[in-house]
């Protein structure tokens, strides 16, 4: 029964930084959009295409490094404020610092890691697009999603049928 909790709660965790990720791919697409016309200077003053994907990947990184830092404050701050609740309801004494440090620096270094795999994507079709089209300012012609549609479909089916033989 504990074991089931433990990985449950652990699945529903990685489906939640899941969608986080989903939602700073989506937000780094749309920052790559405003930056086109930026990011097409760049290329025509010389800057190649993997000086351009770099670019979008160190803002990626300083985001990440913004978020974890932020994070890791309001963590260890709500921490320290729900330790002496935590202390009076288990009727221990809880040492504030015994914390498992490698945990937390773990956490804070994925969130860096998530964000910067997030700009990745976006980082690669902006460098793609062409001087011209970046400094045109107009919005590129979008790009048929059957393959990602097919793969969407594909698990949708895949999970209904789960659940369809699932005990439960």
């Amino acid at each position: 029964q504990v074991f089931v909790e433990a990985v449950g709660g652990r699945a529903l965790g990685a489906i939640g930084l899941l969608f986080v990720g989903l939602m700073a791919v989506a937000g780094f697409t749309v920052m790559a959009q405003r930056r086109l016309r930026a990011l097409g200077m760049l290329a025509s003053l010389g800057a190649t295409d993997k000086q351009v994907r770099l670019v979008m990947l160190a803002d990626g990184t300083a985001v990440g490094m913004t978020g974890a830092a932020a994070g890791g404050v309001a963590g260890l701050a709500a921490w320290f404020a729900f330790a002496p609740t935590l202390e009076a309801v288990s009727g221990h004494r809880i040492d504030r610092f015994a914390l498992p440090w490698w945990a937390v620096g773990a956490s804070l270094l994925l969130a860096v890691l998530c964000a910067t795999a997030a700009a990745w994507w976006p980082a690669r079709a902006a460098a793609r697009t062409s001087v011209v089209a970046s400094l045109s300012g107009r919005p590129p012609r979008p790009q048929p999603a059957h393959r990602f549609a097919a793969v969407g479909a594909l698990l949708l089916a895949g999970g209904l049928a789960l659940l369809f033989f699932s005990d439960h």
